[in-house]
């Protein structure tokens, strides 16, 4: 579940009014496209460099559950999800222009229950697993992606999927047709939950967030976007607040208006749906401006409306959650 979350890699520069000004605490931030080293340079009340260093390295925890209502005919049908995912960057390369980091997942477990029909695979057992989805989990685990990011913090590059993929043909059999086909499908179905979109996400998302001008403490601000929400394309309008500045770290809460009236859903059960889905959505975010990381974060949302298939009008609710921690390794 793609929750609206900006977790990773967060491009914020610090100042306390000439980094010492204890009346008025002000967070000095910089867009994305103007925030690098040399702008960092050239801002008199910039106090650190938020990239990494050569050497530093991160690890993350993203856990996340969403459960979907349907009354179908008078009849409720429950779906529920659950995943756990972590992974480890450190810092392999770092010049004025650009660094590389390499990623490696850590942990990646997901549980899904429908009616009676329960999947739980975890790719700490890929080893011994007679399943060909936790053993290709497994090949997720093992094989090490490569992000090479520009000094304004978006990633130009991300190698790694194509090694990743070439493996899971071989696990189901490679040069058979249908081994064939069940990669592809199953490329396309875990590549929206770890694939390049899940990393750039998770790096770059929290660029959304930014303020266009300095914000002092109680002060916020509005942003609109268009994102997918559990596979949904959403359109939303956050109200954040920059709650404190202590100890160096920075608490920002969020609020969120989630409405989409109508949604064309044809391309992805294979025939004509469309769905009218209205919600919201509360998050908090720790940050460390120091480095731009965030420390945790939590978000839950709730949507209700309805799905039109073939003449009929399905009732549908959806509640969702997601928490991400952080820490330096």
């Amino acid at each position: 579940m793609e929750l609206k979350c900006h977790f990773v890699s967060i491009v914020l520069i610090l100042g306390l009014c000439g980094c010492n000004n204890k009346k008025h605490k002000i967070l000095y931030v910089e867009q994305i496209n103007n925030a690098g080293t040399d702008s960092i340079k050239g801002n008199p009340k910039a106090c650190v460099n938020p990239h990494s260093r050569l050497g530093d390295k991160m690890y993350y925890s993203i856990s996340s559950e969403n459960e979907t209502e349907l009354d179908v005919k008078g009849k409720t049908e429950e779906v529920k999800n659950k995943t756990d995912i972590s992974w480890v960057y450190q810092v392999i390369k770092d010049t004025a222009n650009e660094y590389v980091l390499k990623i490696k997942f850590d942990k990646i477990h997901i549980y899904t229950k429908k009616r009676d029909e329960e999947l739980d695979i975890d790719a700490s057992n890929s080893e011994n697993s007679i399943n060909p989805t936790e053993r290709i989990l497994g090949i997720f685990k093992a094989v090490p992606l490569y992000a090479t990011i520009n000094a304004k913090g978006k990633i130009i590059k991300l190698e790694g999927y194509n090694s990743i993929y070439d493996s899971i043909l071989v696990v189901l059999g490679g040069g058979v047709k249908s081994a064939e086909k069940e990669a592809v499908a199953l490329k396309e179905k875990l590549s929206k939950l770890l694939g390049e979109d899940f990393i750039k996400n998770s790096m770059e998302q929290g660029k959304s967030i930014l303020p266009a001008k300095n914000v002092e403490v109680g002060d916020n601000w509005e942003v609109n976007e268009n994102q997918s929400i559990t596979g949904l394309p959403m359109g939303l309008k956050t109200i954040y607040t920059l709650e404190s500045l202590e100890d160096g770290q920075a608490v920002i809460t969020s609020k969120t208006e989630i409405q989409n009236d109508s949604i064309n859903l044809k391309s992805m059960v294979g025939f004509q749906v469309n769905a009218s889905l209205k919600g919201d959505e509360t998050g908090k975010y720790t940050i460390q401006p120091s480095t731009g990381i965030v420390i945790n974060a939590e978000g839950s949302a709730s949507l209700k409306g309805s799905i039109q298939t073939i003449g009929q009008e399905i009732p549908i609710k959806i509640k969702f959650k997601k928490t991400m921690l952080s820490k330096k390794i």
